[in-house]
């Protein structure tokens, strides 16, 4: 049955983009795929770490987190209840963050509903810190200083939730308009190939030693011999990605000579901006590579407001030239397929079947 009602949903979202009613409808099932789950890898581990949560074990864990866990804790609610709370915070940043970017909301939705959106139901740290940053990447498109102070003050936030937030400081390259995509992936390529070498060597794990003594967060920088083919296979996607980007630049930038008004976050430059941080996620491949798959999760975080610009930039516009109405339309069919593929690739195959179980592992599907 979960199958069929995300079947529904994804489909909703394809041919309903602007409807409110159907973003209402959104936010309600995205909520209740992390709210009522019964099931993950890590449904147990993060059960008992709400309700251990004033156990000294956990005195090290991220103080937003483990604050909000507390006050629900002494609130007397249930762990499922708790999941009810944190859900809601997840979902209200995320739709609000993706509305900066398009009015074809639900598009956008759709596809981040088939990928990789089924992952923060796993997660709740990471899924919280995600959506903090979903929301706080349009300060990156914002002119003056406050914009930046805003964005770093943001990570900070969502650092509180899980520490990994810390990369994505990165981001604020983005700025630099000088910096052209070709120079940023060259400099992303190099970097990672550094990054391996220092983690090789041991130099990443004495580095990060200098500013932590937690075994936990060191853990993660000391090498280990696990390199998949399978990253190579991932990395493609993300190159194509990047050329849907471009594609979507040139057709926003047609349609901008064309005399159409194309709203913020959605011009070349803005577009432009949004494949940086696509490129700049990349720099996660090094820790994928030295240490573990977990690693590419940082790299999914930008996905969605991708697709948010793939929302705008792919609907068929009577003004466009024949050629691009049948781009759109081919990118419009082809796009949601090829995700499909992908999650069943990257979590069906890859990581294993659990995230695939998420649509069905539900309260809302128990009584079947």
């Amino acid at each position: 049955m979960g199958y069929i009602v995300v079947s529904f949903m994804v489909l909703l979202g394809l041919f309903r983009k602007k409807s409110k009613f159907i973003t209402y409808l959104y936010g309600v099932y995205f909520w209740a795929l992390i709210a009522l789950n019964t099931f993950t890898a890590d449904y147990e581990a993060y059960k008992e770490m709400y309700l251990c949560c004033f156990e000294p074990r956990y005195a090290g864990h991220e103080l937003g987190y483990m604050t909000i866990c507390r006050i629900c804790l002494r609130l007397g609610l249930s762990y499922t209840q708790f999941r009810m709370v944190i859900s809601s915070i997840i979902v209200i940043l995320i739709i609000k963050g993706l509305r900066y970017y398009t009015e074809d909301i639900n598009y956008a939705l759709a596809l981040y509903l088939i990928f990789p959106f089924v992952g923060l139901a796993s997660g709740l740290r990471n899924a919280t810190s995600t959506a903090i940053l979903v929301y706080a990447f349009h300060f990156l498109f914002q002119d003056g200083h406050k914009a930046i102070i805003k964005y770093i003050l943001s990570v900070a936030v969502a650092m509180l939730f899980h520490y990994n937030a810390v990369f994505y400081l990165v981001f604020v390259l983005v700025r630099y308009r000088r910096i052209k995509i070709i120079e940023t992936m060259a400099c992303v390529v190099v970097a990672i190939a550094a990054l391996i070498a220092l983690a090789k060597m041991g130099m990443l794990y004495k580095v990060i030693n200098i500013f932590t003594n937690r075994e936990k967060i060191l853990n993660w920088f000391r090498s280990m011999p696990h390199v998949s083919p399978l990253y190579i296979l991932t990395f493609m996607c993300f190159i194509m990605l990047l050329w849907m980007l471009y594609r979507a630049r040139m057709i926003m930038g047609l349609r901008q000579k064309a005399g159409i008004n194309i709203k913020k976050m959605q011009t070349r430059n803005d577009i432009l901006k949004v494949a940086k941080l696509v490129s700049l996620s990349l720099l996660a491949y090094s820790g994928a590579v030295f240490r573990s798959v977990t690693f590419l999760r940082l790299v999914l975080t930008p996905i969605p407001i991708c697709y948010a610009i793939f929302a705008s930039a792919f609907a068929t516009n009577s003004v466009d030239s024949p050629e691009i109405q049948m781009e759109c339309r081919l990118v419009g069919f082809l796009l949601p397929i090829g995700i499909v593929c992908v999650t069943l690739f990257v979590f069906g195959y890859w990581i294993g079947g659990d995230f695939l179980q998420v649509y069905q592992n539900n309260l809302l599907f128990s009584w079947m």
